[in-house]
């Protein structure tokens, strides 16, 4: 997991090392086969380089044309690099070696910013066009490698990492009151705003331009990619969906194990990394696995728990063959979180998202540099219960008819009968006033302060405020509400962004077949019936896995719950909280309706989702405030 950043002076003014040193340094940890600068015409760029192909040695970065003239650095790979090598190469272009950096400046000059269009994989990069003195960044389709700028006058900034442009900001930042009400509420709906008010990030499967007029720098964004029509794949069998959604499986995973080095594979024992880690196999075995070797990992429970899957683990081990390393959950005191919150001027990890440190430990020390998950699965294979409404619509007899027998099937006659009155009919022939009553319901939700008692009045005003605009933007769309709003949901972009960070501090970079766009472009182009039937989610995953996973984990219901690891801080929390929290909160917590909060996710196991408004609301408090300093000393 590279990282690359910028400093451009529009107005001309020198850039040297002395500038953007600082930057990389913030985030060297980046950088394990070097770091490296290039300055020139009021810009400098630097690349804190990890290699994790061939392909990417043969370009050291920042990357340049033959006159300088274009300057780039990128972080991540191409996956359809072999198409985009052959167009280019029809084109007339002269590619000086395999590299996806020697790919993407001839794909510039080629097509300029519109280039990204042509591009799949995962990745972020920036370009200084010193020509048209403008610079274009773009991240791709997820979000996956991240992107984020701050821009004062004439002076913009580009970094992979927060604390890096605040190495090369010349004033702190201050906090964006906006989102961290939503995080602290658990419901989020930002887009391009962080957690600081100077800081913007670019938008997945956008590319902006920055350019300098009247002494003030200017942006322009384009969404290069969009989701696929709602039912333009379509097919007569549930056996030809299973049938198209291996071949898709299978491409993404060899696309997603492209490595010079051994391929770790993280393996939880649910569906979805299974699937991973099984397709990979049989790639192995045919010789098309783009990597050496593979290996597979996992994270351990405690045993008996909610989040121990072991047994279902041992069965994927034994049926395909392959021994799965197993690391324990990573726990640490809290003194680490408010470290690395610091160090990374940004809110602390989730605990969740902490716990795979020692898996990622163990991977870097087996000299691994890749990590393939199964993220996205969750995202792009459950199915919603719009299907009824979504096969009468586009006149599916049949598929309709098969969701309403398994319906029946599980529930009787009267709930199939229910079913396709109340999910097919009725919202097919009243969507507008459906809508309208949604709305409706969404406001009066939003509104009644006992949702979010932990919070003051002034913050729900807010958060209803920022939930209505961002509701009015997600009616707008007209390829799927739904599947835009899995596409662009906040959280997930957060999310992705602070795994990269985590794995980059570990020495691996993640890789994610399953958010591919390829995969995510199959998902949504398919009928939800074809994932959802009658009660069993990812119908078409287990067809098409069959004789692949064993038999357990193929028809398995359960899934992991790691609350565990957050309460595991929970004995903290409540003495910090005993200890009056951190100044600063009279600007979004009751304190008292937060410590009502955490007695309720004390006392009931069921409902985690209760316990991660009581970390958010630690992380605010961290963020805005020297609070936790010495927790070393407290613990």
């Amino acid at each position: 997991m590279s990282g690359i950043a910028a400093i451009i002076h529009f107005d001309g003014q020198p850039v040297g090392q002395r500038d953007i040193a600082p930057m990389t340094a913030a985030m060297d940890y980046r950088g394990p086969d070097g770091i490296v600068h290039w300055t020139g015409g009021g810009a400098a760029l630097g690349a804190c380089m990890m290699h994790t192909t061939a392909e990417s040695r043969e370009a050291p970065q920042p990357w340049r044309n033959e006159d300088e003239s274009l300057v780039l650095v990128l972080d991540g790979y191409f996956q359809n690099h072999e198409d985009l090598r052959g167009e280019l190469l029809q084109r007339g272009a002269r590619l000086r070696n395999r590299s996806d950096a020697e790919l993407l400046l001839r794909a510039y000059e080629t097509w300029g910013p519109d280039c990204t269009a042509r591009i799949e994989g995962e990745f972020a990069f920036i370009i200084w066009d010193a020509r048209a003195r403008r610079l274009v960044c773009a991240r791709d389709h997820q979000g996956l490698r991240p992107l984020f700028y701050c821009r004062k006058g004439s002076r913009l900034l580009l970094a992979s990492d927060f604390a890096a442009l605040r190495a090369g900001s010349d004033a702190p930042f201050a906090p964006n009151m906006d989102v961290l009400t939503q995080l602290v509420a658990n419901q989020p709906c930002w887009r391009e705003e962080t957690v600081w008010r100077e800081v913007g990030r670019v938008l997945p499967a956008h590319h902006l331009t920055f350019a300098a007029s009247g002494g003030e720098i200017t942006s322009r964004g384009a969404r290069y990619w969009a989701l696929p029509a709602p039912y333009s794949i379509r097919y007569a069998s549930d056996g030809e969906y299973a049938e198209h959604y291996l071949a898709v499986l299978t491409s993404s995973v060899r696309k997603a194990s492209r490595s010079d080095g051994t391929a770790a594979f993280e393996v939880s024992g649910g569906l979805d990394s299974s699937a991973v880690f099984a397709v990979a196999d049989r790639l192995a075995g045919r010789g098309d696995l783009p990597a050496p070797h593979m290996q597979g990992y996992a994270l351990s429970g405690p045993p008996g728990s909610d989040a121990d899957e072991t047994a279902f683990r041992h069965d994927v081990s034994a049926f395909v063959g392959r021994p799965i390393h197993e690391t324990a959950l990573f726990t640490p005191e809290m003194a680490w979180f408010m470290e690395g919150g610091r160090e990374a001027v940004d809110i602390p990890y989730f605990p969740n998202a902490a716990m795979t440190v020692g898996m990622y430990r163990a991977m870097a020390n087996d000299n691994c540099r890749i990590a393939v998950n199964g993220l996205g699965g969750d995202e792009w294979l459950n199915g919603r219960v719009t299907l009824l409404r979504e096969c009468l619509a586009h006149r599916d007899w049949a598929l309709a008819y098969k969701s309403l027998a398994a319906v029946r099937a599980r529930w009787g006659r009267r709930r199939a009968a229910q079913a396709f009155i109340k999910a097919g009919l009725r919202p097919l022939l009243g969507r507008p006033l459906a809508n309208l009553a949604r709305r409706l319901r969404s406001d009066a939700l939003l509104g009644q302060p006992p949702e979010t008692p932990w919070l003051l009045p002034a913050a729900r005003t807010r958060l209803v405020a920022s939930w209505k605009e961002y509701e009015a933007s997600m009616a707008q769309q007209q390829s799927g509400e739904g599947r835009f709003r899995t596409l662009t949901h906040p959280m997930t972009i957060m999310m992705v962004e602070h795994a990269s960070r985590l794995r980059a501090q570990c020495g691996i970079e993640g890789r994610h077949p399953l958010f591919s766009r390829e995969f995510i472009t199959f998902s949504a182009a398919t009928p939800e019936a074809t994932r959802l039937r009658g009660a069993q989610q990812k119908f078409t995953h287990r067809i098409a896995l069959a004789g692949l996973l064993p038999e357990p984990v193929l028809t398995r219901t359960s899934k992991a719950e790691f609350g565990c690891v957050l309460e595991t801080q929970l004995p903290a929390i409540n003495r910090l909280l005993g200890h009056g929290g951190a100044p600063d909160t009279d600007r979004l917590i009751d304190p008292a309706g937060l410590q009502d909060l955490l007695t309720v996710a004390q006392s009931h196991r069921v409902d985690q989702s209760w316990k991660w408004p009581i970390w958010s609301s630690i992380a605010y408090m961290a963020l805005i405030s020297d609070w936790g300093k010495d927790l070393a000393g407290f613990e």
